[in-house]
Parts: C-alpha cells; structure tokens; sequence
C-alpha cells in the first residue's frame, strides 16, 4: 500500500507543526492536525488517513494506551515516544 495521506495527533503545537513540515518534506499530504485523541479519531473518520501518526501520550480522554482503535477503524497507525531516547 502507498502511504501518502497522512494524519497527525499531537497537543503540543510546536511539535505538531514540525512534524507536518518532515510529513511534506518526504513527499506526503498532511490531511490535518487533531490535538486531542478524541479529536484525532473524529477525523480519521472524517478523512480516512492512509496512516495516523500518534502521540502515545496526549491531552483529554482518550490516548492511545487508554483506547486502542479498532482495525475497522483505521488500517494503519504508527505510534512513537521520544521519551524512551536517550540524548
């Protein structure tokens, strides 16, 4: 499958506008930016992302580790932490 359509999830403004920037740098098309899982699952349903990347830990309700989506929900979703590296 091509991944080109890609959705971000992060609450943090600066690091979400940063990785939208890398996302079309390498060539993709940054459907949006939600803050919130709630928000980030809105529109993944909105917009059908090839691939979702998703702060693990994130403002509101609901993360990823709180409520894992479904495969019916979204096929694809790549899920990262920076505070495993160690600088």
């Amino acid at each position: 499958m091509n991944y080109t359509n890609v959705l971000i999830v992060e609450d943090e403004a600066v690091i979400a506008a940063d990785v939208r920037l890398m996302v079309e740098d390498l060539g993709f098309t940054a459907l949006g930016i939600a803050s919130s899982g709630e928000e980030g699952l809105r529109k993944a349903e909105a917009l059908r992302p090839d691939l979702v990347l998703m702060d693990i830990k994130i403002k509101g309700d609901m993360d990823c580790l709180v409520k894992p989506l479904e495969p019916s929900e979204l096929e694809n979703i790549l899920l990262g932490s920076a505070e495993s590296l160690s600088m």
